[in-house]
């Protein structure tokens, strides 16, 4: 695999290298393998909030301990971090639900998959850094 070190993008000169790092800042952003640990929960242990939290600590954990050892950027620890209870909560029948149920909070069923294509929306426009101007 390629290194995916952040680089800022202005000091490329190639654009295809410079779309190459903009789509590797935003692939680091994604929380694929604490999703992944969740969703091996899910199929597990479906309908059981206890088992089902303790696979979404499980997954933050993991989530955690990768971007510490990649090394990465405040932005792209806190993005993530977001973007992995966006993507619990999107997925459904999680202790996600459980707790806005507990405060009595009801959301439409569709509102899961609104927060995942807004915020990823929104990190991919943040992700592409306009060229230096001058």
């Amino acid at each position: 695999m390629a290194n995916t070190a952040l680089v800022n993008p202005r000091t490329i000169s190639d654009p295809s290298e410079k779309a190459k790092e903009q789509f590797q800042n935003l692939v680091k952003q994604l929380p694929g393998e604490a999703t992944g640990i969740y969703l091996a929960g899910m199929s597990f242990f479906a309908g059981d909030i206890l088992w089902l939290t303790i696979a979404a600590v499980v997954g933050l954990v993991v989530l955690l301990w990768v971007r510490a050892r990649a090394k990465v950027s405040t932005t792209i620890w806190a993005t993530s971090i977001i973007g992995y209870f966006v993507w619990i909560y999107a997925i459904g029948n999680g202790p996600l639900q459980a707790l806005t149920a507990a405060i009595g909070l009801t959301l439409p069923a569709m509102f899961g998959a609104f927060i995942v294509v807004v915020y990823t929306t929104i990190i991919t426009i943040l992700a592409v850094k306009p060229p230096a101007s001058g």
